[in-house]
């Protein structure tokens, strides 16, 4: 789902917050101005998860400066 550039994979609970009833899958959003396809939808995280996100984007995009916003320091 994050294969091709500006990708990004979205909770459901994102993409209900974010187009409401609308399909979110195809749809565009914005990061840092920057626009990214939402390429897949995933379920919640579980609440007593340690790891709690709401978006994966892609980091394959050579026209995109990650260290603009994201810094250099990437944990997964």
């Amino acid at each position: 789902a994050l294969a091709q550039p500006s990708s990004v994979v979205i909770s459901e609970s994102a993409a209900q917050r974010h187009f409401g009833n609308q399909k979110a899958l195809g749809q565009s959003m914005l990061f840092d101005k920057q626009p990214f396809r939402v390429t897949a939808i995933m379920r919640d995280m579980p609440a007593t998860s340690h790891f709690r996100t709401d978006f994966f984007l892609s980091m394959r995009d050579d026209n995109y400066k990650w260290g603009s916003w994201l810094g250099m320091n990437h944990h997964t």
